[in-house]
């Protein structure tokens, strides 16, 4: 007969977690996204499931996480789960610390001609893009000239038939 040695549930936890001088990071299984995964619950009674390891620590050392909101490590390390790296945010928050397309272009304060996107200046398209208005015009402008072009040599070939 084998005589299993019950652990605590936060000694099992913390014996998966390297403490550097800065991130404490999960040291076992991580899901696919690279973030530490930690089994919680029993067999027995049905509720055993994997959970997102910062979530875990974030919700020892802070309290429950509020709805609506998700954990974001403010060192941008994933396996990080020293609860003074975490914080409860928005996911516009969350996703706008990223290091993602859309966050690295809200950071923009001025078009690609160096217009300010600001004041009468700016304009937010149905899909939530900021448009420079001055290069809008610009573009019409050079779109209208080149229609009249277009027209006035067809106007040209049909009186010359």
């Amino acid at each position: 007969m084998r005589i299993y040695k019950v652990r605590n549930i936060r000694d099992r936890f913390w014996s998966k977690v390297n403490r550097t001088s800065t991130c404490w990071l999960w040291a076992a299984a991580t899901d696919k996204d690279g973030y530490g995964a930690f089994m919680v619950g029993s067999k027995k009674n049905h509720t055993k499931r994997m959970k997102k390891s910062h979530r875990i620590s974030y919700q020892w050392a802070k309290g429950p996480i509020a709805n609506g909101l998700e954990i974001d490590h403010i060192c941008r390390v994933r396996e990080c789960v020293n609860p003074d790296h975490l914080e409860a945010v928005t996911h516009r928050i969350n996703w706008m610390r990223g290091d993602n397309h859309a966050a690295k272009n809200m950071t923009k304060t001025h078009c690609r001609k160096g217009h300010e996107y600001s004041g009468k200046n700016l304009r937010v398209n149905s899909l939530g893009k900021r448009c420079c208005k001055m290069c809008d015009r610009d573009r019409k402008r050079i779109k209208r000239t080149q229609v009249k072009i277009i027209m006035s040599k067809n106007s040209s070939v049909r009186r010359t038939s």
